[in-house]
């Protein structure tokens, strides 16, 4: 075999050449690769988006090798686009519009611009905006919403098709990438939206829990002032009733007990304005509650009519009484709060109606519920006025009020009483034909109970001794009167201005009975009371107690029991209220 000619040689030379470069190539191929996929690699994912869109711009222009790059926003009020972000200022005012070559990238095309000074695309922008860009690259990142990558370099037709291989691939990863700080941010955005709603409602429940004291403040300071005003004014409001029937019970001209009975008539009023008041407050803060005990509905009902009976005489009203004969009269229920709304019921009938006459009916409806109906003959009520009627402090005209008086709060405590009995009130009217008030209470039916005969008896025949009774009252007028009360039941008092000095005479001599006014100076006769019950010799300390007080706020007397006293009365002072508490006594 001879030797290769030189065609041959020259042949085998270009071969050589050729593979030298194409080595070169897969060389510098793989070193781009390799490059490519080190920057992927070492792309951090942020917590923000924002981040995320500045690490994607660097990591571009460092693995394409470019001179700046940025990324534009469509705006879908003028249908430009506009730059989101940048890596390099001069790009940052300037609008795109929407063509062909922007376009075609948002449907997933890699459009790269040779020379940008003959594209249609960067024609249009202004001079300042081209200067030093050859040749861009634009692609479309596939997230939402979409937004373009444009890489630029100073360059003519410096980008080949490897180039757009690698902006391809990275918009797949910059799409995933996306994706995952999307959900990040999402979680972070969650989690500070918790994090700032419990802040809140931690902040929310602080302020209530500062509130709330405040609020418990300002009710204990009203019941402290209430408790004090009412001490204040019924101390010589029940002075003035007390003295009045004092008054009465001795020898008078007729036209001298025609002004005492105004006057009592008139302090009587007065202290029912005192008690609804009283009662609107109890019930406002949630502190009236109904004391359960057995009563017959037919005397109940009986001592109500009574109670309103000279009023109607007085103005030539009939009573009438419609008592259901099937339903069982002896009944569990409050008899004190039933009769406060009967009386006001009625009382306001009898005060409403210039003639003919007052109804009461009681039924029986289902379960343990009574239907009482009051119906008068009266001025009657219009519709606006019957949806007002049962609000605090509202009468159904202000010329009502000048005509025949009132406060305005007899049927508000009504219907919260009716409430409390589990019950419904309401009223059928027709103006000048008169009004019918209806109010349902659950007042279970229960077997008479049994009486007694031996000790009512004894207490019918065995004669009241006299008893020694120390009086402890600060108040010189309800000195008097207390005083006076008990001598007319036969009974021998002694007089002490303070608690101090009722312990001492308690000490000193035998008593049959200690009444112990409640507020007084030096001590007060809840700390009395505590001292008495700690003496040594169980004769002193077990004397009985009764507890006499102008203070008929709730938990009074639940104070004065727990204190170790025997019995509790309210002022003023009623002499058949007095004999009872005796009674119970067993004196």
């Amino acid at each position: 075999m001879g030797p290769p000619d030189s065609n041959e040689t020259e042949l085998l030379r270009e071969q050589v050449v050729w593979l030298h470069k194409e080595l070169e190539r897969q060389r510098t191929g793989r070193k781009r690769a390799e490059r490519f996929v080190d920057g992927l690699a070492s792309l951090t994912l942020p917590d923000t988006l924002q981040t995320l869109r500045k690490n994607l711009l660097e990591l571009f222009v460092r693995v394409v090798e470019l001179d700046g790059a940025f990324l534009l926003e469509a705006n879908v009020h003028d249908g430009c686009f506009y730059c989101l972000e940048t890596t390099d200022d001069k790009f940052k005012d300037f609008s795109w519009p929407a063509g062909d070559s922007l376009i075609r990238a948002l449907g997933g095309e890699v459009i790269n611009s040779f020379n940008v000074a003959k594209h249609a695309l960067w024609i249009r922008q202004a001079p300042e905006l081209r200067e030093g860009v050859g040749s861009a690259l634009h692609f479309a990142l596939q997230i939402e919403p979409a937004v373009i990558l444009v890489g630029v370099h100073h360059q003519k037709s410096r980008f080949r098709a490897y180039h757009m291989q690698q902006c391809e691939v990275l918009s797949h990863f910059a799409a995933q990438a996306w994706n995952r700080v999307a959900a990040t941010e999402r979680e972070i955005r969650l989690r500070q939206a918790a994090e700032h709603a419990i802040s809140t409602l931690e902040s929310v429940q602080k302020e209530l829990r500062v509130s709330k004291v405040a609020a418990e403040r300002a009710n204990q300071a009203k019941s402290i002032f209430l408790a004090n005003m009412c001490h204040e004014i019924r101390t010589p409001l029940s002075a003035v009733i007390s003295l009045s029937e004092l008054v009465l019970q001795s020898q008078l001209k007729p036209e001298q007990r025609d002004l005492v009975s105004g006057s009592l008539d008139s302090a009587e009023h007065l202290l029912q304005i005192l008690n609804d008041i009283l009662d609107l407050s109890k019930i406002e803060s949630g502190q009236l509650d109904l004391e359960y005990q057995v009563l017959n509905l037919g005397d109940l009902v009986n001592q109500v009519l009574a109670g309103v009976a000279v009023r109607a005489e007085e103005k030539g009203l009939e009573l009438k009484l419609n008592l259901d004969e099937k339903m069982s009269l002896w009944r569990t229920g409050d008899p004190l709060r039933l009769k406060q709304v009967l009386f006001n019921l009625l009382g306001n009938a009898v005060k409403f109606t210039p003639r003919g006459c007052v109804t009461l009916r009681v039924k029986q409806e289902r379960g343990d519920l009574v239907c009482f109906a009051v119906e008068d003959t009266g001025i009657g009520l219009s519709s606006e006025q019957q949806e007002m009627v049962f609000g605090a402090f509202v009468q159904a005209e202000q010329s009502i009020s000048r005509k025949y008086g009132g406060t305005g709060l007899g049927l508000a405590i009504c219907r919260q009483l009716v409430a409390r009995f589990g019950g419904e009130i309401w009223v059928e009217s027709q103006p000048g034909r008169g009004s019918t008030f209806y109010f349902t209470a659950s007042l279970p039916a229960m077997a008479m109970p049994r009486e007694d005969s031996n000790v009512r008896r004894s207490a019918d025949t065995e004669p009241v001794r006299m008893l020694r009774i120390l009086v402890a009252e600060d108040n010189r007028i309800n000195q008097l009167v207390v005083c006076r009360q008990l001598e007319l039941l036969g009974h021998a008092t002694e007089v002490v201005e303070n608690g101090f000095l009722a312990l001492q005479r308690i000490q000193e001599g035998e008593w049959d009975l200690v009444l112990m006014d409640m507020q007084m100076p030096v001590m007060d006769g809840l700390e009395a009371t505590r001292q008495v019950r700690g003496l040594k010799d169980p004769k002193l300390a077990n004397v009985p107690i009764v507890a006499v007080t102008a203070n008929a706020l709730k938990g009074e007397r639940e104070r004065c029991l727990q204190a170790g006293m025997d019995a509790y009365l309210t002022k003023p002072l009623r002499q058949h209220e007095l004999t009872k508490v005796l009674a119970r006594l067993n004196y």
